[in-house]
């Protein structure tokens, strides 16, 4: 069991992982840097050894391009992949969707990363997402930083998930967490 566990705790070390969260974990900051920045990374996945994931853009113009810029060298050299449009289950008049699969390289020494950005030209300009100047980067396992820690809005939640009112965020929210035990719940 304990080989196990070392063999899985290595594997992970030798793994790639992203090293950022993901933009749209929180929606209220994705939808503003939207609508600021006008291109915003959406999500993104990490399958072996390929990145995919879906951009969203603000519907400016009919004519519009998409391309995930990306480099393993500390930008001494670069790619340039296009986007592709995806249509949206739910669309909107606003925005648009594009999607994009790259391999990564091979041959990744172990300091090495890879840093990618997204550009987004529209009616003869150019609007990127390089989360906000860090660039989006893909690290190995061991080496993941996890640069910014998860915000601490001073909720906290009871047993079934209802924020505690105390800490006066949601005042009017009721708080059900005396009410498990009190009888049937219909």
């Amino acid at each position: 069991m304990l080989c196990s566990a070392v063999s899985l705790a290595a594997q992970q070390d030798s793994a790639l992982a992203l090293d950022f969260a993901q933009p749209s974990s929180d929606y209220l900051v994705f939808r503003q840097r939207l609508e600021a920045d006008h291109v915003c990374l959406e999500h993104c996945v990490l399958k072996e050894k390929v990145l995919a994931g879906t951009v969203k853009v603000r519907n400016v113009s009919f004519e519009k391009r998409v391309t995930l810029r990306l480099t393993s060298d500390g930008w001494q050299s670069h790619a340039d992949l296009d986007c592709e449009y995806m249509k949206d289950a739910y669309p909107s008049m606003h925005s648009d969707t594009f999607a994009f699969s790259v391999a990564l390289p091979e041959r990744l020494a172990p300091h090495q990363r890879v840093e990618f950005a997204v550009c987004y030209a529209v009616g003869g300009r150019e609007y990127w997402d390089s989360n906000q100047g860090d660039n989006y980067c893909i690290v190995w396992a061991s080496a993941k930083t996890g640069r910014r820690p998860p915000a601490d809005f001073g909720i906290h939640l009871e047993r079934y998930g209802s924020p505690t009112c105390s800490h006066g965020l949601f005042p009017d929210w009721p708080s059900y967490a005396g009410y498990e035990n009190t009888g049937p719940y219909y």
